[in-house]
C-alpha cells in the first residue's frame, strides 16, 4: 500500500507552493518503486491509485512546471530513483500485450487485471515532466513501448480496445522532445494510418488517430508534416461523415496542416503541390456539379446546411466551422486554385454566403477568410521565377474584388513588400500599379476604415506624415492563426467577438515611392487621393490631404527640373486642373441656379479649389500654368455663386482674380494705368474671353442661337460701355 504520507488528498492551504516540498510525490515514487522487489507488499490497487494520485497532482502544477526549467524540489525523487522508476513504467505498459488468462506467463502484478497497464498510458499524458529527470534514451524506449500497443494487430487483454484507444491518446498528448520521437517516425506513421483506413474499429481509433495527427503537426511540424501529408485524404473523408466529434477533429487536423504550411521557413511549390492535390481531389469528387455525392456525403450540402440562419449551436455545422475549413483549403490548394475553376468557384460561392449572413460575427469572419487568399498570393510572388505571369495576374483580379476588413491592405503590402523581389526589370512597376489598383478600390468603398487605410498608403508613399511605419515581418501573420489552429472551431458562440477582435490588424509597411515612380503613376495617385477627398464632410481640406497633393505634384514637378521628361509628366498641370474642376457640382447631374445651391456648399468647392490651386501654383513655379488657370476659371463661370453672401463673395473674388492673373498674364501688366471703371471693363473682357473659349468645343453641344447671343454680349455692353469710359 502507499506510504501514509499519500493517503490524505492534497490540501493547498497547507503549503502556498508544493512544487518546494520534496516530500510532494515521494510516497508516489517509492509505492511505484518498490513494486519491483519480490517481497514487496504493493498491491495492484496500490499501484492504480500512486499513478492516479501522480497524475492528479503533477496535472495540478502543470503551469508552475511548464514555467519552470530548473529541476523543481518535488521533482528530487524521481532524479533519485530514476532507474527503478523507468523500469516500473515499462513493466506496467508491457502488461497490455500479456494474457491475463495465462498462467505461465502472467507476472505478479497483473492478478487483477490489466487496468494497471491502462492507468500508466493514462499518466504517461505528463511525459514532458518525465523529460526533465529521466534519461532520454530511456523515454524512449518507454515510448516505443506505448506505440508498439498501437501496432499491434491483436491485444490479448479482455479491454483491448480501451488499452488501444489509451496507446493512442497517449501518442496524441505527450510532451516529449523530438529527439525522443525520431527514431520511431516510421512506426508513427504506420500506426495512425491504420487507424484512420478502416483496417480496425474497436472504440474510438479514428478520432483518436486525427488527435494523435494534429499533435505530431502543431508540436513538431518540421519532423512530421512531410511524413504525415499522405494521411491527409483520411482526414479530409472525415470531414463529411455522420460523427460530429469525427468531422470536428478532421476539420481541426486540416487547420494543423495549413498552419504548419504558412510557418513554413522555405515552402517548396513542390510540396505546395502534392499537397494542394489532395485537397482540390476531394473538392472535385464532393462538390463538382457533374460528380456530386449524394446524401449526406454530399460536401455542398454540409456547407449550405451550415451556413443557414439556425445553425449555430453545434460546432460541426457552424458557420464558423465551415470557414475555418474553408480558410485551411484556401492555403493548401494555393496556386492549383486559380487552375481549377471548378473548386475556385465552389469556394467563392461559399464565401458569398459568409459575406450576406445575417449573423454579424460570420461576416465579421469573411476578410479574414479572404486574407487566406491574399497569403497564396504572396508565396506565387515570392516564387515568381516558377509560377506563370497569367496565373499571378488571375488570383490578383480574384482578391482584388474584397478590399475591406484589411484585406486591401494586406494586398498591397505584399505587393510592395521588399521580401518580394523583382525578377524582370518591369516586374517591380507592375507590382506598384497593381498596388495601387487595389488601394484605388480601398478608397472607392463605402467603408469609412477602408479608405482611411487606403488614404495611409498615399501618406506612406510621400512620406508627408514623417512616419516610420511598423514593418510587416512576415507573410505569416497574413492569415489569422486562430482559423487554422483550431481557435475558432472549439469555441463557443458568446466568445467569439473577443477571439475575432484579438485578431492582429495588419500594418502599413510600405516604403514611400521614388520621385520617379510617383511621376509614372501620377495619374492613378492623383485620381486616389480624388476619390478620397471627394469624400471628406469639411469646409475645408485638412493639411494631411493638401500635402499628399502637393508632394505628387512636387515629385512630377522634380522629374521634369531634372530633365526626366517623362511623356505623361508633361500634361500633369492640365490633368491636375481637370481633378481640381471635379469639386464642383456634376453640370450634368446637377445645375446649379440662383438660390439652389447652398451658401455652405459653395464655400466648401471654392476653399477646396483655392486650396489645391495654390498648392499646384506652389508645386509648379518653372511651368506655365495659363491653360489650366483657364480652365478652372471657365469651370468656375459656368456657376451662379451666391455672390451676395459676404463669404462667397471674397472667396469666389479672391480664387477668380488669382486664376485670371495666371490665365492672361498681359492683365497685370495692362491694368497700372486703367482709371477704376477701365478696370472693371477690361476684367469683364477677360473672363468673358475665358468663358468664350470654354465654349468653343463641339461636345457642349450649343445650339447657334445660344453662341449668337453670348457673343453679342459685349458688342453692345464692353466696346459701347467702353466708349463712353472714355468719353
Amino acid at each position: 500500500m502507499l506510504v501514509n504520507r499519500v493517503a490524505p488528498r492534497y490540501d493547498s492551504t497547507v503549503k502556498m507552493n508544493t512544487v518546494e516540498d520534496p516530500l510532494y510525490l515521494l510516497s508516489i515514487v517509492e509505492t511505484i518503486t518498490d513494486s519491483l522487489h519480490d517481497k514487496s507488499s504493493a498491491s495492484v490497487h496500490d499501484l492504480l491509485d500512486a499513478y492516479a494520485t501522480f497524475a492528479n497532482r503533477v496535472r495540478s502544477q502543470s503551469q508552475v512546471l511548464e514555467a519552470c526549467d530548473t529541476l523543481l524540489p518535488a521533482l528530487t525523487p524521481f532524479k533519485i530513483h530514476k532507474d527503478t522508476f523507468i523500469r516500473a513504467l515499462r513493466r506496467d505498459v508491457r502488461l497490455a500485450h500479456v494474457d491475463p488468462l495465462s498462467t505461465l506467463s502472467r507476472p505478479r502484478l497483473s492478478l487483477d487485471d490489466t487496468s494497471l497497464g491502462n492507468s500508466i498510458l493514462n499518466t504517461s499524458v505528463d511525459a514532458k515532466q518525465y523529460a526533465r529527470i529521466l534519461p532520454q534514451h530511456d523515454l524512449s524506449i518507454l515510448y516505443g513501448d506505448v506505440l508498439d500497443i498501437a501496432l499491434a494487430e491483436q491485444l490479448p487483454v479482455l479491454n483491448e480496445a480501451k488499452t488501444h484507444t489509451l496507446s493512442l491518446w497517449t501518442l496524441g498528448s505527450h510532451r516529449l522532445p523530438l529527439n525522443v520521437l525520431g527514431s520511431r517516425r516510421d512506426d508513427i506513421f504506420s500506426a495512425l494510418q491504420r487507424c484512420l483506413d478502416g483496417a480496425r474499429q474497436p472504440g474510438n481509433i479514428i478520432l483518436d488517430g486525427l488527435k494523435a495527427i494534429s499533435h505530431a503537426i502543431e508540436h513538431h511540424p518540421s519532423e512530421f508534416f512531410d511524413l504525415l501529408v499522405p494521411l491527409l485524404p483520411h482526414v479530409m473523408k472525415n470531414l463529411h461523415c455522420e460523427s460530429s466529434q469525427l468531422r470536428l477533429h478532421a476539420s481541426i487536423a486540416l487547420g494543423k496542416f495549413a498552419n504548419a504550411l504558412v510557418h513554413e521557413a522555405d515552402l517548396s511549390l513542390t510540396k505546395w503541390q502534392t499537397l494542394s492535390n489532395h485537397i482540390t481531389s476531394y473538392l472535385d469528387s464532393c462538390c463538382g456539379e457533374s460528380q456530386v455525392a449524394q446524401g449526406d456525403t454530399n460536401f455542398s450540402r454540409i456547407v449550405r446546411a451550415a451556413f443557414s440562419p439556425e445553425s449555430h449551436a453545434c460546432p460541426t455545422v457552424a458557420p464558423t466551422w465551415i470557414l475555418a475549413v474553408l480558410a485551411s483549403f484556401i492555403v493548401i490548394c494555393g496556386p492549383a486554385l486559380y487552375r481549377k475553376p471548378t473548386v475556385l468557384r465552389f469556394i467563392l460561392q461559399a464565401l458569398a454566403m459568409a459575406l450576406t449572413h445575417k449573423r454579424s460575427i460570420v461576416r465579421a469572419l469573411h476578410p479574414h477568410v479572404w486574407r487566406c487568399f491574399v497569403w497564396t498570393f504572396s508565396q506565387m510572388l515570392l516564387n515568381s521565377e516558377d509560377v506563370e505571369p497569367a496565373l499571378i495576374s488571375s488570383a490578383f483580379y480574384v482578391i482584388k474584388q474584397e478590399v475591406s476588413g484589411g484585406i486591401g491592405m494586406a494586398l498591397a503590402n505584399v505587393l510592395l513588400s521588399d521580401r518580394v523581389t523583382a525578377i524582370r526589370s518591369d516586374e517591380r512597376g507592375d507590382r506598384v500599379s497593381q498596388a495601387l489598383l487595389a488601394i484605388k478600390a480601398m478608397v472607392r468603398t463605402e467603408c469609412k476604415h477602408t479608405r482611411r487605410e487606403g488614404f495611409m498608403f498615399l501618406q506612406a508613399f510621400t512620406n508627408v506624415a514623417k512616419v516610420q511605419y511598423q514593418i510587416l515581418q512576415s507573410m505569416y501573420e497574413i492569415p489569422a492563426s486562430v482559423l487554422l489552429n483550431g481557435a475558432i472551431i472549439g469555441a463557443k458562440w458568446d466568445s467569439l467577438p473577443s477571439i475575432i477582435h484579438s485578431i492582429p490588424k495588419i500594418p502599413v509597411s510600405a516604403h514611400w515611392l521614388e520621385d520617379a515612380e510617383i511621376a509614372r503613376q501620377y495619374k492613378t495617385l492623383l485620381v486616389i487621393w480624388k476619390h478620397y477627398a471627394t469624400k471628406v464632410d469639411k469646409i475645408d481640406l485638412d493639411s494631411g490631404l493638401v500635402d499628399v497633393w502637393l508632394s505628387i505634384l512636387l515629385a512630377c514637378s522634380h522629374q521634369l527640373e531634372r530633365g526626366q521628361h517623362i511623356t505623361a509628366t508633361r500634361d500633369v498641370p492640365r490633368y491636375t486642373a481637370g481633378i481640381i474642376v471635379e469639386f464642383l457640382p456634376s453640370v450634368a447631374d446637377y445645375q446649379p441656379e440662383w438660390g439652389s445651391w447652398n451658401v455652405r456648399d459653395q464655400l466648401c468647392s471654392l476653399t477646396f479649389i483655392d486650396q489645391l490651386w495654390s498648392a499646384m501654383r506652389k508645386a509648379f513655379v518653372s511651368l506655365s500654368l495659363a491653360e489650366a488657370a483657364e480652365l478652372i476659371l471657365a469651370s468656375i463661370l459656368k456657376y451662379a455663386f451666391h455672390v451676395l453672401d459676404p463669404g462667397v463673395r471674397t472667396l469666389w473674388g479672391r480664387l477668380c482674380a488669382n486664376l485670371m492673373t495666371t490665365a492672361s498674364p498681359s492683365f497685370l501688366r495692362d491694368v497700372h494705368d486703367l482709371k477704376t471703371s477701365q478696370l472693371v471693363i477690361r476684367s469683364q473682357r477677360e473672363l468673358w474671353g475665358v468663358v468664350a473659349t470654354s465654349l468653343s468645343p463641339p461636345e457642349l453641344g450649343l445650339h447657334w442661337k445660344e453662341l449668337v447671343n453670348f457673343l453679342a454680349f459685349p458688342i453692345w455692353y464692353i466696346v459701347f460701355l467702353s466708349s463712353r469710359a472714355h468719353s
